[in-house]
């Protein structure tokens, strides 16, 4: 594995630097049960709204745990404790509500006022973003900038289509740390957390098809502290 040097180091906390400052980072969160929105108040004094109905591992859930929402990462993230779903603020604020194979199956489900709200509150002004907006670092193989900047080791979450299995990597590392059966299994609560370790860690975990998906950070609290501080 490549040894990081203080150059590739300094490189990515400039990345993060700019990112901290270019991105939306929110200050604040809620639910509205009323409105059924959940606003985000961001540090650069504005506000977007979306509907909990359109977010992968949000639609169905009770009132009561869509209100159970925290804003962690030092604003760039949001997190539902009782539903274990994690959302970044950037990406929310593009309209990314879910994997992929999500977004397309709910795709014109919602009504025309909800969808013209939902873009006037995420600025998406002019219509629906560009795919070349949206697209990830990681979606051509790359680390997300935020990701090698918290300090925390990166792993990657893959699929190995020579044995049809799932492995979990540390980033530019050959050698695999766990192996599992089926991507469900790796991705199930507290799974990640353990085989990483206790020093914790950012796992990018990528589609099927080798596709960027999320990002998930063990320790949070650690992730807070580094981001915040």
């Amino acid at each position: 594995m490549a040894e990081l040097t203080d150059r590739m180091i300094d490189a990515a906390l400039e990345r993060g630097r700019i990112a901290q400052e270019t991105e939306p980072r929110a200050i604040d969160v809620r639910y509205e049960e009323a409105a059924a929105r959940i606003v985000v108040d961001l540090a650069n004094g504005t506000s977007f709204t979306f509907p909990p109905h359109l977010v992968q591992g949000l639609a169905g859930a009770c009132a009561e745990d869509i209100a159970q929402v925290e804003v962690f990462g030092g604003g760039y993230g949001l997190h539902w404790k009782r539903l274990d779903v994690d959302y970044t603020v950037p990406g929310l604020v593009n309209g990314i509500f879910g994997t992929a194979r999500w977004m397309a199956a709910h795709a014109g489900r919602a009504t025309s006022p909800a969808k013209a709200e939902a873009a006037r509150s995420n600025g998406a002004k002019g219509g629906r973003p560009r795919k070349s907006d949206l697209a990830s670092p990681a979606q051509s193989g790359r680390v997300p900038a935020m990701a090698s900047a918290k300090g925390l080791p990166t792993f990657r979450l893959q699929k190995d289509e020579a044995k049809g299995d799932w492995v979990l990597r540390k980033a530019d590392a050959r050698r695999a740390i766990k192996r599992f059966e089926t991507k469900s299994e790796a991705i199930a609560r507290g799974v990640l957390k353990s085989a990483i370790g206790k020093s914790g860690g950012t796992v990018v975990i990528h589609l099927e098809n080798g596709r960027f998906e999320e990002e998930r950070t063990f320790p949070r609290e650690r992730n807070l502290k580094r981001l915040s501080g």
